[in-house]
């Protein structure tokens, strides 16, 4: 009886020893998408920032209401898949007046490379751009949603 006892002691600290090693490996995978958002959204953040510095023409305007620009990339991996995307939203509505831009960069990774409209993991980046300063003086908050949906 002791014997079985033990056992069965022994079967059930060793699932919870199992149920603990199987959270920590979800809360890893999740910190892994998060960060893979992050440099995703801070791709299109980098991009953004060089299409400012280097084209005066940047954003394009065809019609002077128009008052957001957006653009998109999907990052694949070696193989072809689908791996993430980021997609940046300038807001034009305060250039004018305020000589300021508006900027939100998104990351999101999407799930083992299938097309998806949405990711598991996603990273939103805001930002101002200062239009009025020789040097583009950037103020930068960063906004973090890693949840899945």
């Amino acid at each position: 009886m002791g014997v079985l006892l033990t056992l069965v002691l022994l079967l059930v600290l060793g699932m919870g020893y199992l149920s603990q090693q199987l959270q920590r490996y979800r809360s890893s995978v999740q910190v892994r998408l998060r960060l893979e958002a992050q440099q995703l959204a801070e791709l299109g953040w980098r991009e953004t920032q060089l299409k400012l510095l280097k084209d005066s023409n940047f954003p394009p305007s065809a019609d002077p209401d128009q008052s957001e620009f957006s653009f998109s990339e999907t990052i694949r991996d070696s193989a072809g898949k689908r791996r993430g995307f980021y997609h940046v939203s300038i807001d034009r509505r305060f250039a004018l007046r305020e000589r300021l831009l508006s900027i939100q960069c998104q990351g999101e990774v999407c799930p083992d490379g299938e097309e998806h409209d949405h990711g598991l993991a996603r990273y939103l980046i805001k930002a101002e751009w200062d239009l009025a300063q020789p040097a583009r003086r950037v103020e930068r908050w960063v906004m973090v949603d890693s949840g899945s949906w």
